[in-house]
């Protein structure tokens, strides 16, 4: 007779079969049953070992159902509650939730939809859910300064092309084909959507005090917003909106003037929306 297995390995065992997607037949309870035994697992004369690991496998999926569905409501909305439990049961047989917080639960999900054609069929499934994933990223995304208008008004002209412009992390952005921003609203309106049309559009999604945010933004900004994240001050934004518009009948000094004015409407904007870290004021807390 073998050594029995250690506390810490059964341990293990049981949250594996916790973990997995609940039988919803009679024939997987009796798998789970077999699987049970691995476990340590025993039934008495009311319930099998399967039954008993059922009930809590079962009480763990609508935990994680119940947490997935708050952070992806359109996604839902779209599938319906039937299609959707069928969509977050395959998912979690396939990812198996190992991080204690439920926010990190659907990490995965909006690459799983992409390969789940049976289970979302719609071809914007998997931007309403890449959407609603950027929404929980930019509400979970750590607390900073934002860069404010007096501390720009005390800046030496001399400094401004040095100036780094760094967006706060809670920014995601998003080229979708669909316009999944306007699909999205109706969807939580509940109106039926049988289809929609492809019509590429640009998002930005950040947070602001307490409260996500979702805004459509042209060519020019994602742009100048994509070349900021990757890292570039005020100088170099300036240059890439030239760049971009080469070929146009104007002098290299009107340019840079134009281009110069075109990021700093960009700024007056984005300091509304406190979308830039304060890279002016020293120290800078989360550098």
């Amino acid at each position: 007779m073998g050594e029995p297995p250690r506390l810490r390995e059964l341990q293990r065992r049981l949250a594996d079969l916790i973990a997995c997607a609940p039988p919803t037949e009679p024939g997987g309870v009796r798998a789970l049953a077999a699987a049970a035994e691995g476990a340590a697992v025993i039934g008495d004369e009311t319930l099998d070992a399967g039954e008993r690991v059922a009930i809590y496998a079962r009480m763990f999926f609508a935990r994680i159902r119940d947490a997935i569905a708050e952070d992806y409501p359109a996604l839902r909305a779209a599938l319906g509650d039937a299609r959707f439990d069928d969509l977050v049961r395959a998912y979690v047989a396939a990812h198996p939730p190992h991080d204690p917080s439920l926010r990190r639960a659907a990490d995965a999900l909006a690459d799983f939809v992409a390969d789940a054609h049976d289970l979302a069929p719609e071809p914007w499934a998997v931007e309403i859910a890449r959407l609603e994933r950027a929404m929980v990223a930019a509400f979970d995304a750590p607390d900073e300064r934002p860069l404010t208008r007096p501390a720009l008004a005390a800046l030496e002209p001399a400094r401004w092309p040095a100036l780094e412009i760094r967006p706060a992390r809670s920014l995601v952005l998003l080229a979708c084909r669909f316009p999944v921003d306007e699909i999205r609203e109706r969807l939580l309106a509940g109106e039926a959507l049988a289809r929609a049309e492809p019509r590429p559009v640009a998002l930005r999604v950040w947070r602001q005090d307490l409260r996500v945010y979702l805004r459509r933004i042209d060519p020019l900004e994602e742009t100048v917003l994509r070349a900021a994240s990757r890292g570039a001050t005020f100088g170099d934004l300036c240059e890439r909106i030239i760049d971009g518009s080469a070929g146009a009948a104007a002098s290299p000094a009107s340019d840079a003037h134009s281009a110069a004015e075109g990021v700093l409407r960009l700024l007056d904007v984005w300091l509304d929306d406190e979308l830039l870290l304060d890279t002016v004021s020293e120290p800078h807390p989360g550098g």
